[in-house]
């Protein structure tokens, strides 16, 4: 393999190219987080090459970063603004987005020049659940019975998100705050993590008889603004049973009999 590669290195053909990318139809990008920007690409092999680019192109924002915000499948080297758009530019201030195409059997990948965009912040929604095993949303549990206290970020549709980036809204990321009457529940000091899919359970929860006032507080990133929730949360007491036995059960009189109450 190294030899063939030495030796027939003279015979590989690859073309650079250009990649060009338009946002918003050439208007500056200033919108709401998950509203649809047009996206406008092309990629055309450097002169005087000729013939068509193939494959994929990436929308990258934060270009420092490298964040990977949407794909689209060339066509006839193009991708047509007047039929292709993205709602998963990530929040932020004057950040830049570029095109970077991949390249094919023939052509050789390339970037386009940086947008610089803004997008600010849109609206979440913040909602608490029970989750018993014969209900999503409890609001009565029996003191000691299994429960999840669950909680969940979404836009203010609450559409669920899509943790991939696509097919879906962007999911929220942070930390959410639990009290229960005022005070920090669980977690660090009350402190959840959202995970992929914008959600968290505090699943050792056991909440002591009486009502509860449950808030979960979203701080919120820089795709979504915060917000919160309020749940009230009945626990009653346990149901119990009292048994007792007797050992031996059958005595003479004036035998010692132990009475045994559970």
């Amino acid at each position: 393999n190294v030899s063939n590669l030495v030796n027939q290195w003279h015979t590989a053909v690859v073309t650079a190219t250009t990649t060009t990318l338009s946002l918003n139809n050439g208007t500056a990008v200033n919108v709401m987080h998950g509203t649809a920007v047009p996206v406008g690409i092309t990629v055309k092999p450097v002169a005087p090459a000729t013939g068509t680019p193939t494959g994929d192109v990436s929308l990258v924002a934060n270009s420092s970063t490298g964040q990977g915000a949407d794909f689209f499948t060339l066509v006839n080297g193009a991708v047509d603004a007047s039929l292709n758009s993205t709602v998963f530019l990530p929040g932020g201030s004057n950040y830049q987005v570029k095109a970077h195409y991949e390249g094919d059997g023939t052509f050789l990948g390339s970037d386009s020049s940086p947008v610089s965009v803004i997008v600010n912040p849109e609206s979440s929604l913040t909602s608490i659940s029970i989750v018993t095993p014969s209900s999503n949303n409890a609001t009565s549990i029996a003191y000691g019975s299994p429960y999840v206290l669950a909680v969940q970020v979404t836009n203010l549709a609450g559409t669920l998100c899509n943790p991939n980036g696509s097919g879906g809204p962007v999911c929220p990321t942070g930390t959410v705050t639990l009290t229960d009457n005022g005070n920090r529940l669980d977690g660090v000091n009350g402190n959840f993590s959202l995970n992929s899919l914008g959600e968290f359970e505090d699943q050792p929860i056991q909440l002591p008889v009486g009502t509860h006032t449950i808030k979960a507080v979203y701080v919120g990133d820089n795709s979504f603004t915060g917000s919160n929730s309020t749940a009230v949360i009945t626990v009653t007491q346990a149901a119990t049973t009292t048994s007792v036995a007797a050992n031996p059960t059958t005595a003479t009189a004036g035998q010692t009999v132990t009475l045994t109450a559970t």
